[in-house]
Order: structure tokens, then sequence, then C-alpha cells
């Protein structure tokens, strides 16, 4: 299953009226709620479809990052070259 947001967009709080329709899917599942944004697991079409019954709502799928690897080793320098002077 995908990890999803449902944001809304502008200065107002999320619809309770929204957190029940997404809440009462059978395929969507509530993972975490703030002010105006839902954390839901499922499919994006359901979730998609949910939102575009009202206004100012955005879907997004949740992006993870990795961890910092190793850093690479920087480019060689000029060396004792002079830089251009423009």
């Amino acid at each position: 299953m995908t990890i999803l947001l449902l944001r809304q967009k502008g200065l107002t709080a999320l619809a309770d009226e929204i957190v029940e329709a997404v809440d009462k899917h059978p395929e969507l599942q509530v993972l975490d709620r703030t002010a105006k944004m839902l954390r839901v697991e499922g499919d994006g079409r359901h979730l998609r479809d949910i939102a575009d019954q009202y206004q100012g709502l955005e879907v997004s799928e949740e992006r993870s990052y990795g961890e910092i690897g190793q850093p690479r080793p920087m480019a060689r320098g000029l060396g004792n070259r002079e830089p251009d002077k423009r």
C-alpha cells in the first residue's frame, strides 16, 4: 500500500466531514492527522476521488529519503594555477 498525504490549501483547517469521508472509506486508513493534513495508507485513486469532491485539497505521495552515505571525495583543485580574473 502507498502512504499518501491529503492537505488543505490556504489558511483554513481540514473540515471534519472530509476526515470522516476518508476514515469511513473501506480502502483507506488514516495513520496521522494534523489541523491541515491527513496521512493515509491506501490506493491513491480512492483518496483523489474524495479530494475531488471538495475545494482546496491536494493529494500527494509521501516521500522518504535514505540515510546520507559516505561523503564523496572533493574534485581536484586547480593546483598552483591562478584562477581566471574576469
